[in-house]
């Protein structure tokens, strides 16, 4: 487990592939997964020993090597709350972009939402709460990421698209 301080409210958990399935987790299974809360309880424990007074948000994104970054955040929220984060990729031209649309036709990963935004002359394809199969192949197609919030706020909304 590597543990880092972004900040004074905000701690950055890597865990491995193996320290996931010592929690009998996956990326996928995190929202739904009986064991989640004690496993999420666990590694905060591990990660932040000191009692920190009100509850925290936990984000979580998985990596490519099948572990999963964890981000907690005390906020002074009342309980746990389980968020898993959406992804908003930036695409260079309309043919990266093509490239990875027709990449996601021809896998299977899941249900997929996306929705794609022009902003600042750049376009970005949002994927909402992507698998970890769907998050390497955004890796790969893709030249960085935005914040989805910024995204949404700001650009202008080109098309949604639903993938089975």
């Amino acid at each position: 487990m590597k543990i880092e301080s972004l900040n004074s409210k905000t701690l950055l958990v890597e865990l491995t592939k193996k320290e996931m399935q010592s929690y009998n987790l996956t990326y996928e299974s995190l929202e739904n997964c009986p064991d989640a809360c004690r496993a999420i309880k666990d590694i905060l424990s591990q990660a932040s020993p000191s009692k920190r007074r009100g509850g925290v948000l936990v984000e979580a994104l998985p990596t490519d090597s099948g572990g999963c970054f964890f981000i907690f955040t005390f906020r002074g929220l009342p309980r746990y709350k389980l968020k898993r984060t959406d992804w908003a990729a930036r695409f260079e031209g309309c043919d990266d972009l093509l490239d990875f649309i027709s990449a996601l036709s021809r896998g299977n990963f899941g249900k997929s939402e996306l929705e794609i935004y022009l902003m600042n002359g750049k376009l970005y394809c949002i994927a909402a709460s992507p698998t970890e199969t769907l998050s390497r192949v955004i890796g790969e197609y893709s030249f960085g990421f935005g914040e989805p919030e910024t995204v949404r706020e700001h650009g202008k909304l080109l098309k949604s698209l639903s993938f089975n």
